[in-house]
């Protein structure tokens, strides 16, 4: 009887037996949620302490920051304005300089006219004082220099008709003669050349007369001989060495 009793206690038989906690779940619940709550603001104020006694203030940390920021943006304003400043002083400085090399060609075209006309008064001053009384035509003045392109040259020369002419027009021709070196050989060139067309002038007193030869690109210039030429014959010249 014992053993039958002892063995009901067990198995399909045994009595029902239902657990139920003291606590009801929803408190359960608040409470893990609490406690939750509680080690996250725990573990938060551990780290802020943590980052305060190293050195860490992630306030002024944002404080600088904002103040960084908003020097960056000031930095920016200023280099726009000194990019405008450099670009107007670039501006400024290219209209000087095209101001200054206009100024010194006019100044070398001043210097050039003011050649010419000291010129030209030697030449009346040399009128003047052979009281009209010299014929003799002459060249004089001759200058060769290069025009810009290989083999391009322009000349002037100063030409008189003499005092004994009075105001009787002058009528003749310019012809150069060229000497120079080419390779390993003298040149001597007549410009202008047979065939071609003269190098007409006319004029009272006196004439001031350029123009632009063309030569060999390879020819060195060492000379140059003006010739004023009369009916065909020569009847003043002058030379100029290079």
């Amino acid at each position: 009887m014992k053993w039958r009793r002892w063995r009901s206690r067990f198995g399909i038989s045994a009595p029902r037996v239902a657990i139920r906690p003291h606590v009801p779940w929803y408190w359960r619940a608040l409470a893990t949620t609490a406690m939750l709550a509680a080690a996250l603001v725990l573990a938060h104020w551990i780290y802020d302490a943590g980052r305060n006694l190293a050195g860490f203030q992630w306030r002024e940390s944002e404080e600088e920051l904002t103040a960084l920021r908003a020097e960056v943006i000031r930095l920016k304003e200023d280099n726009d304005q000194l990019r405008k400043v450099v670009n107007v002083s670039d501006s400024s400085l290219q209209i000087e300089q095209t101001a200054q090399q206009r100024l010194t060609e006019q100044a070398r075209r001043l210097e050039t006219e003011n050649g010419q006309l000291k010129e030209e008064l030697a030449v009346f001053e040399s009128l003047a004082s052979g009281g009209g009384k010299t014929s003799a035509a002459s060249v004089s003045r001759l200058t060769l220099e290069p025009d810009g392109t290989n083999g391009a040259y322009r000349y002037r020369v100063l030409l008189t008709s003499g005092g004994g002419q009075g105001d009787k027009e002058l009528i003749g021709s310019v012809q150069l003669v060229i000497t120079g070196v080419q390779g390993d050989k003298t040149v001597m060139l007549t410009l202008p050349r047979s065939g071609d067309k003269e190098t007409r002038v006319s004029f009272r007193r006196f004439l001031r007369h350029s123009g632009v030869l063309q030569v060999p690109a390879d020819l060195h210039i060492k000379e140059v001989e003006a010739k004023l030429l009369v009916g065909g014959a020569v009847v003043a010249a002058t030379k100029a060495a290079l």
